[in-house]
């Protein structure tokens, strides 16, 4: 399910470029928080099952992931 992140460990937090939006790493993916809509946890396919241990966003909002094996 969409809001299974609350099983996983949150190891890091990047704000969206939405006001009050959030891509949240865990160490099993990449999730959008989004409190306003009415799927509040996303997960982001592109990077399934991947660590993410750090998130960044440039100025032009291309997001940077690191990860972990």
């Amino acid at each position: 399910p969409d809001n299974a992140a609350a099983i996983f460990n949150v190891t890091a937090l990047c704000a969206a470029q939405t006001p009050n939006e959030f891509y949240v790493g865990t160490d099993n993916g990449l999730y959008l928080f989004r409190p306003s809509a009415t799927t509040v946890l996303t997960k982001v396919s592109a990077v399934e099952n991947i660590n993410i241990t750090s998130i960044a966003k440039s100025r032009n909002n291309t997001l940077w992931l690191t990860a972990q094996d």
